[in-house]
This record gives structure tokens, sequence and C-alpha cells, in this order.
């Protein structure tokens, strides 16, 4: 990464990498100098087509019409999947997998 760029993108994952390291204090100056430069992480979107209709949907996004019972169904498949035994992967270094399990 050149020294001083303002592209976003290789500040994000040069966080991200730091973080995934453990490297707190290297996190800690990237975003701030993000602040300094006034970049901003772009939300991500998902797109999902129903019915012939393309419906895109942002993090935390409460502008869509039918918002209300999108989060209502979310929460309804999230307890489902908890019963059924899913357990989030949290580890973004291995994809929650062991050597063992694979």
């Amino acid at each position: 990464m050149e020294k001083g760029s303002s592209l976003t993108g290789y500040h994000v994952l040069l966080s991200n990498i730091y973080a995934a390291e453990g490297n707190w204090d290297n996190v800690d100056r990237v975003r701030k100098e993000m602040r300094q430069k006034g970049l901003m992480k772009e939300a991500g979107c998902s797109w999902v087509e129903v019915a012939g209709h393309v419906n895109c949907f942002m993090s935390r996004d409460h502008k869509h019409p039918q918002c209300a019972e999108i989060y209502q169904m979310l929460e309804k498949l999230a307890m489902e999947m908890k019963d059924a035994g899913y357990k989030p992967c949290l580890n973004l270094q291995t994809g929650g997998i062991s050597a063992s399990e694979e």
C-alpha cells in the first residue's frame, strides 16, 4: 500500500488483517488515520430477487417498506437455526473448522 493512500478499501483490509492477528495498536492507528482523512467504509449490501423483483438490503437499513416483516422473519429463522443446533462461526482465520473436523 502506498504511504498516505486515500483508498478506503486498503485501509479497511489492513485494519482487518491487524485485527485478525490481534494487533490492536495498529488497528487503532489505521482507524485513526481513516478518521483523519475522512475515509468511511461503505456499507455492505445484498440483493435478493423475489417474484421477479430485485430487492437491495443494506446493513442496518430500516428504509425498506416491509422492514418490520423482514426483521421479524429473520428473527424467526435465527431461532429455528438455533433450535436446530446451529452455532455461528466467529473464527475468521480458520472458518471455525478444526483439522479434526475436515
